[in-house]
């Protein structure tokens, strides 16, 4: 079943056209694919990053336990934290890329949104006695990210605030307004930027706020076309 984003009625609005990617209706594109693809080489872009869920883990022996699980080193992990690793099967055959954020009571596994449900069974088959929940948190939160040499900008203008450099993969809390905000130093797309990750009942207004913030900047929206 092909999952709605949460950004669909504000995506609409601004003229977007949809595809269908990672089991996910998503923006194709908004007008010309070229001129998008030129303002994430040259301005700032603000993609829907709903193609992406999170597995969240909790309990005392999370971090002990996955880091049997997939690829890399995650045992000391901490809160701020974050890492590419993969899950593979018995015979290593990749079954998923992923990303683990480490937070202070809980780990998020960032994983393709279509990739969520069989990954979650195939943890699930291997907790035992462990002190391990999991638990498909995707439709919790919305997700953008904004791309481009001038994301810095947009994100200060927005939060009224820059926020440290940080490490590929590693993460901060901040605000949007009366949102909280967590901002991922990601590279799903290969482009600077960050990712922002909010509660799915702010997705309309985080939507709004960047793009206000954003036009100093030039941000416009941008479909999976120009990516």
């Amino acid at each position: 079943m092909t999952v709605t984003s949460p950004f669909t009625a504000q995506a609409k609005a601004a003229g977007a056209t949809f595809v269908e990617r990672f089991g996910v209706e998503l923006p194709d594109r908004y007008g010309d694919p070229g001129d998008e693809y030129r303002a994430v080489r040259s301005g700032a872009g603000l993609v829907d990053m709903s193609f992406r869920g999170l597995l969240e883990l909790r309990g005392s022996e999370r971090l002990r336990w996955l880091n049997g699980r997939i690829t890399n080193d995650v045992k000391a992990l901490k809160a701020g934290e974050g890492m590419l690793a993969a899950v593979l099967t018995a015979k290593g055959h990749v079954v998923s890329d992923l990303a683990v954020f480490g937070l202070g009571d809980a780990v998020w596994v960032d994983l393709p949104r279509d990739r969520v449900e069989s990954v979650r069974s195939a943890f699930e088959r291997y907790i035992i006695a462990d002190d391990v929940q999991t638990e498909d948190a995707s439709g919790r939160f919305a997700r953008l990210a904004v791309v481009g040499p001038r994301a810095p900008r947009v994100l200060v203008d927005a939060i009224g605030e820059g926020v440290p450099e940080m490490p590929h993969w590693h993460h901060a809390e901040r605000r949007l307004g009366d949102a909280p905000l967590r901002i991922v130093a990601s590279r799903w797309l290969a482009l600077p930027g960050f990712d922002a990750i909010v509660p799915v009942e702010a997705a309309d207004r985080v939507w709004a706020a960047l793009l206000h913030a954003g036009r100093a900047a030039d941000l416009r929206p941008v479909g999976m076309a120009a990516l």
